[in-house]
């Protein structure tokens, strides 16, 4: 069975702890073609969330800029390019390519949101490999963004393990990852969560538009996956100090 994956993932999170993610994606599954478009908003009391399926919306991406229509506002990053792009799997069934954009950005929307601006982040996501074939069991994603730094892991859980830790551009693959807490020879990244953006399989989530066409094109299992997502605040901790900042981070079980 074909298939291809272009995703593309960007936040804001306001210094009133206020947060914003997009997700614009081009999918194309045993000839069948989907663009999908949405959002997570978290106002300080309340997550809405909406997932839509249709026409292709994917970001305008320029060195240092990436600027994305988006319910009749416009939303813009500006920051330090880093284009940091890596091959996290490959096998005879596809590939799975990772590319960090901006990770430490000034973000901001001229559009009818309740919010004008904060610090965010963006990435991109490519896949020829169908999602229910990746050798793993969990995986987990964050990022933390300061006035000075910019972290973000992915570790993989099950047979093909993985970790990947970039620290203002430098490369790592050496640390530790529980709860709420990542540590390094360097430093600790102590994270505590505030809010729960969304939780629960994505079958009731992101793919719940178009559910009922997956179903007889996707093995059951990967709809039922569990995805839960979090906003709070953190504490890097090191000989130099304490810097504190923002966080987004998730967990993912595959089965």
């Amino acid at each position: 069975m074909s298939f291809r994956l272009v995703k593309y993932y960007h936040d804001i999170i306001t210094p009133q702890q206020q947060c914003f993610i997009g997700y614009a994606a081009d999918i194309e599954l045993a000839g069948l073609r989907l663009a999908y478009n949405g959002h997570l908003h978290f106002d300080g009391e309340k997550t809405r969330q909406r997932n839509r399926f249709g026409k292709p919306n994917l970001p305008d991406v320029t060195a240092g800029e990436i600027r994305w229509r988006y319910k009749h506002a416009i939303f813009s990053w500006t920051g330090e390019p880093l284009h940091h792009r890596e091959t996290l799997y490959r096998s005879a069934d596809g590939e799975v390519v990772w590319e960090c954009l901006l990770p430490n950005a000034a973000a901001c929307t001229n559009g009818h949101w309740p919010f004008a601006a904060g610090r965010g982040y963006c990435e991109k996501l490519s896949l020829t490999l169908p999602p229910w074939k990746l050798p793993v069991n969990e995986i987990y994603w964050g990022r933390f963004t300061s006035a000075t730094h910019a972290v973000v892991w992915i570790e993989w859980r099950g047979t093909q393990p993985l970790r990947l830790l970039l620290v203002n551009e430098q490369r790592h693959t050496d640390f530790e990852l529980n709860d709420n807490t990542l540590r390094t020879a360097e430093f600790e990244l102590h994270f505590t969560p505030h809010t729960t953006l969304r939780s629960g399989a994505v079958a009731d989530t992101v793919f719940k538009p178009v559910a009922n066409i997956l179903r007889p094109l996707i093995p059951f299992r990967l709809l039922r996956t569990q995805e839960t997502k979090w906003l709070g605040t953190a504490q890097m901790r090191s000989t130099a100090g304490t810097v504190h900042g923002q966080v987004i981070y998730e967990r993912v079980c595959w089965r």
